[in-house]
């Protein structure tokens, strides 16, 4: 881009800046690009590498300003509005990213990097559809954009079309066979499909491509622990720490192995660590977690209450949680289910009897792993684990145009999300937990479906949700003891809801009815899933199948009765969530 008056300042002047910000000299770069300003106030290219130098210097508001500036000085600087979608992405302003790509574009619509960049930002405000058509036009323009494919595949996943998906990452590594995150991100799906050899061969050639990277030891060490190989995952983590020993993630997962005790350097590296002030908010939680672990084992109740806490805190933080937010969405729901609908027939479009879902749902840490553990032990039922269709499908209308709600959509990608997956068995178990929101819709979009409802003591619920690092976005009412409760209420007020509407559509189980007489309920529910008794179902923990969720441990052993207990020893530490849910 060319100034407006290009004579005013040399070309040397410029490359004087760009190569101080090329080798890391940031504050040189500042004094000199600031130097340029102070002479020449009125030129957009100054601005725009004033705001580059912000950026790399991690002082996000000031390089908005200047790029904003850029922009007020030249309307339709392009590279301007790129980059301060860039930067405003990096600051959580997903939405203003997207009006500056999108403006960028509208200047040069073969902007091939910006479709990219707005086809990411779409995704992680899960506007999906829209993000597909802007990475298709980023990969059109340019065939060879790696990035572009890489990005597109994530996009696929959300919209749970694995064959795109994978596709898209293995045409990303057609173009770049060094494109790490690419072959992380085929190895993870994968790995969630329960394709763990398929899993095994990716992760494994990011070790061939880096023989120092240490981190797919760390990948390939919790494939093994969902292999029930706990043996083979530590070794695969410690070889992770001989190459890094301040690796959050190895050090985390050995922190979570309920036999492992971290020796005295490993736990030295954690306190460091903590102490760095560079160190990544995300790894901040994590190294908080890990340190909770450590002292819950060595029975340090208040340490382990301090560091769990401050881990639940950044995590809230860092998902910008509302509780709000849900109040609105449940009450939306209800709404929309108190006045008229058109549920489908149940021989509509009927799924055939290979494909009829059982729906487990309820609170997360319910104990709904062990459930599934047993009914897949079923010679007739495919346990296929928390499938996450529903939320993605349902959450962009359910708020505000529920009006565009279709039950045959909803049970279309539903079907076509399912025929994705390789199973021979006649029924198979669906356990994302928080599709209890959506029971009036499954039952209306997939009559068929059975639904099974497993409750929990409240109180063991809570406890158990609040010391558990959940990853997921959508679980932030687990990060504090007053969203815990009262999260815990709407979901109860909502299955009350979901009886009323549905009388004897939904089968109530309680854990602690199931962990104490499992013959006898299992055989009750069996017979609501139209299933005969099988007797490896009372043999649960001979079941190989790979567990992928936080209860993997649990149920590679016996019957274990006494879990719904386990808060009571933290009694005084949770004052707060046992008053909010008597309130």
């Amino acid at each position: 881009m060319s100034t407006q008056n290009p004579n005013e300042f040399s070309r040397e002047q410029l490359e004087i800046v760009v190569n101080f910000l090329n080798t890391g000299k940031v504050n040189k770069a500042l004094d000199a690009v600031n130097a340029l300003i102070n002479e020449f106030p009125n030129h957009a290219i100054l601005f725009n590498l004033q705001g580059a130098c912000f950026e790399a210097n991690n002082q996000l508001n000031y390089s908005i300003k200047s790029f904003k500036k850029a922009i007020s000085i030249f309307p339709n600087y392009t590279q301007a509005f790129y980059n301060l979608g860039v930067v405003q992405n990096k600051s959580g302003k997903k939405i203003d990213s997207i009006k500056s790509y999108q403006e960028a574009i509208s200047i040069k619509p073969d902007y091939f990097d910006a479709h990219n960049n707005l086809g990411l930002a779409l995704t992680q405000t899960e506007r999906f559809e829209e993000a597909i058509i802007h990475l298709n036009h980023a990969v059109r323009i340019n065939p060879n954009f790696a990035e572009a494919f890489n990005n597109l595949g994530l996009t696929y996943l959300e919209l749970n079309e694995i064959n795109k998906a994978i596709n898209s990452f293995k045409k990303a590594l057609s173009l770049n066979q060094y494109f790490q995150r690419a072959q992380i991100n085929l190895g993870h799906t994968y790995h969630q499909l329960g394709k763990l050899n398929l899993a095994m061969q990716n992760y494994k050639r990011l070790l061939e491509v880096d023989t120092k990277f240490a981190e797919a030891y760390v990948f390939i060490g919790i494939l093994y622990k969902h292999k029930g190989q706990p043996i083979k995952s530590i070794e695969n983590f410690e070889k992770a720490l001989n190459i890094d020993p301040t690796l959050v993630s190895a050090l985390y997962e050995l922190s979570n192995d309920t036999k492992y005790v971290l020796d005295s350097e490993k736990l030295s590296n954690l306190e460091s660590l903590l102490r760095n002030d560079t160190l990544g908010l995300n790894d901040q939680i994590i190294l908080n977690y890990t340190l909770a672990n450590v002292y819950e084992k060595e029975q340090e109740h208040e340490k382990f209450f301090e560091f769990l806490n401050k881990a639940n805190k950044l995590r809230k933080n860092l998902l910008g949680y509302s509780f709000n937010n849900d109040k609105k969405k449940f009450i939306s729901i209800k709404r929309f289910y108190n006045s008229s609908s058109t549920p489908l027939s149940e021989s509509k479009n009927s799924l055939s009897k290979k494909n009829r879902p059982i729906f487990i749902v309820g609170m997360p840490r319910c104990g709904s792993t062990l459930l599934e553990q047993i009914l897949s032990s079923h010679k007739e039922i495919y346990g296929a684990g928390e499938l996450d269709l529903l939320r993605k499908i349902l959450n962009p209308v359910i708020t505000d145009n529920q009006d565009k709600i279709s039950f045959e959509v909803i049970r279309q990608k539903y079907i076509d999300s399912v025929s994705q997956i390789d199973f021979s068995e006649s029924t198979f178990t669906d356990k994302s937990l928080l599709n209890f929101q959506y029971i009036g819709y499954i039952l209306d979009a997939l009559p068929e479906a059975k639904i099974i409802h497993l409750k929990r003591d409240p109180k063991a619920i809570c406890w158990s949700n609040y010391k558990t690092n959940f990853s997921q976005s959508g679980l932030g009412f687990s990060n504090n003891l007053e969203d815990l409760a009262n999260y815990y209420k709407l979901y109860e007020e909502l299955m009350i809801f979901w009886h009323k509407k549905f009388p004897n559509k939904i089968y109530d189980l309680q854990y602690e009815s199931l962990t104490a007489n499992q013959e006898l309920e299992t055989r009750k529910l069996l017979d609501y899933c139209n299933l005969n008794w099988d007797e490896n179902c009372l043999h649960f923990y001979n079941n190989k199948r790979s567990v992928l969720t936080a209860s993997k441990d649990q149920v590679r052993g016996k019957m274990y009765q006494g879990s719904s207990e386990a808060w009571k020893k933290y009694e005084s530490n949770l004052k707060i969530l046992i008053e909010e849910l008597k309130s």
